[in-house]
């Protein structure tokens, strides 16, 4: 091995102790030397070599060299720069897990390797941060049972092989008698002090946000048949509560809506969400009905201007649904109309104007609203497209009624003239 000088001491405990150590051109290592001469622990230092020789992938801490023949077993390895321990003394909470993703992504590489740890915890988890890089975590000590080098505490507080407090009840009976749900045990304990910053050791159901509580429980089962049975399993339990699995669509949205109005930058991403939601649950009449007049109106036009065949499929589902309104919903109906002429002003699709021109008069005509008639006056007076203009004529002829309301909002507008033969409907209304 390589000739290193001592720069200072990181951690010691029963068996090892671990050094900051600096190389002939000044870059610096961790070097771990194990102090025990029992042959168990010259034992366990060297499996600890082989296995995490075996594995590698970017959140396994490598060993970059080892030396096993002599009196002083050591090996050298990266320089972390804290623990998993340290870093959730200073944050916790949701944002940080990025951090138990990128754990569970070490964790898989170990089994997919054929290898149980049996002794993770958040000592046994270093963080680094390269230059030019985004902060990543490692997982370190495949020693099963060699212990945790950052702190003394802990490092004599370990409990057979493994961690008290992160350990599970089949390893503290007999850590021989364990396969990989052990570590599933204890990513469920480190996901809990990830979530709520709770005690090394500690699971704290009740601080658990509750999207999460079933996943830190399932993981936790003293019963290791109830637990998650993959670090898959588990990847994926996470990925569905992100993905908004169980969230009520009308939720995501107002989720959607809070970072589109926090950060102007996110309008494009945000909206896009916003149509796949409605798009994905477009027999949600609840959704539509509630959410979709009450939409801010920079996102109203970036889902019409950027979206356009989708928004169309998500108006005429809307639509379906409003027509379906109570005769006596008088205030909704004012909001559908504020709605309506927002898009009618927005949209270059004759489908949707017809839409509009269509309902507006009868559903004013059905509930006697004089806030619908202003809005369908105004939309008459800005009506130019012939085709547009043949809709309202047919519908008018048919529909004497309807046409009669619409005309009595219609005094102080100039119409299309095919449209002024049924100002006389108005005046013997």
């Amino acid at each position: 091995m390589e000739e290193y000088t001592t720069v200072g001491e990181i951690g010691r405990g029963g068996q090892a102790v671990v050094y900051e150590v600096k190389d002939n051109h000044g870059m610096r290592y961790a070097k771990k030397i194990l102090t025990s001469d029992s042959e168990s622990a010259i034992r366990r230092f060297e499996r600890e070599i082989r296995l995490s020789l075996k594995i590698s992938h970017k959140n396994i801490v490598p060993i970059l060299s080892s030396d096993t023949s002599n009196d002083m077993n050591s090996y050298i390895m990266p320089l972390a720069d804290g623990n998993l321990r340290e870093y959730l003394n200073e944050r916790s909470g949701e944002v940080e897990l990025w951090v138990f993703k990128e754990i569970l992504d070490g964790v898989k590489a170990v089994h997919d390797g054929g290898t149980i740890h049996r002794d993770l915890n958040p000592n046994n988890i270093l963080l680094f941060a390269k230059e030019g890089e985004n902060l990543y975590v490692a997982i370190t000590d495949f020693g099963l049972g060699v212990l945790s080098e950052r702190d003394s505490t802990t490092l004599t507080s370990t409990h057979g092989m493994g961690t008290y407090g992160y350990c599970s009840p089949e390893q503290l009976r007999n850590a021989k008698d364990v396969d990989w749900r052990t570590d599933i045990y204890s990513l469920g304990v480190i996901l809990s002090n990830i979530l709520t910053g709770s005690s090394f050791g500690t699971v704290e159901i009740g601080e658990i946000p509750e999207k999460y509580r079933h996943i830190v429980k399932r993981s936790c089962d003293p019963d290791r048949a109830k637990r998650y049975q993959s670090v898959d399993e588990l990847l994926e339990a996470i990925g569905s509560i992100e993905n908004g699995a169980y969230d009520r669509p009308k939720d995501t949205i107002q989720r959607e809506v809070e970072l589109t109005k926090r950060k102007f930058q996110y309008l494009l991403e945000g909206t896009k969400n916003i149509v796949n939601i409605y798009i994905q649950n477009l027999s949600d009449q609840s959704l539509y009905k509630d959410n979709l007049p009450d939409t801010e109106f920079i996102i109203l036009k970036t889902m019409i201007d950027k979206y356009p065949s989708e928004f169309e499929t998500i108006f005429s589902k809307y639509d379906e649904y409003a027509s379906k309104s109570s005769p006596y919903d008088y205030d909704y109906f004012d909001t559908i109309a504020d709605l309506y002429e927002n898009v009618f002003n927005l949209a270059d699709s004759d489908g949707i104007k017809s839409i509009i021109i269509h309902r507006l008069p009868i559903m004013g005509n059905s509930s006697g609203q004089w806030h619908v008639g202003k809005v369908f006056a105004r939309i008459l007076s800005k009506l130019d497209d012939p085709g547009l203009i043949d809709e309202v004529y047919d519908l008018f002829k048919k529909n004497t009624g309807a046409a009669s309301f619409c005309m009595g909002y219609c005094d102080e507008i100039s119409l299309p003239s095919k449209l002024n033969e049924f100002r006389i409907l108005a005046q013997t209304r």
